[in-house]
């Protein structure tokens, strides 16, 4: 089990790692993180494609490291970002704010 000390070494390992994949606004008076982890434009050569995964016995893709036989047309895998996430993030945020108060930008 990890220890408190562990996790928060581990945590400010991914920040300082993640952060330059990422856009910040860290101005106002509000204390909320809101993210749309799939709507970047990026493609950085550290961090793998998703890779097809494979079909089981029951017919369900499982996607588990080290797939035996990738089934590429039952359970294909999609490496595109997802439409609109960042917009939606901003209007998420500027409903919040119009709910609770404060300021976000």
């Amino acid at each position: 089990m990890f220890g408190i000390r562990s996790l928060l070494s581990y945590a400010k390992y991914l920040v300082d790692r993640l952060m330059r994949f990422c856009a910040y606004v860290i101005t106002g008076d509000t204390y909320i993180v809101i993210t749309a982890p799939h709507g970047g434009t990026q493609k950085p050569d550290s961090i793998l494609d998703r890779t097809h995964g494979c079909l089981n016995g029951d017919g369900e893709c499982n996607w588990l490291k080290g797939c035996p036989n990738p089934d590429s047309t039952n359970c294909q895998a999609k490496t595109f970002g997802d439409t609109h996430t960042q917009f939606l993030a901003e209007e998420v945020a500027d409903a919040y704010t119009a709910i609770a108060g404060g300021k976000w930008q």
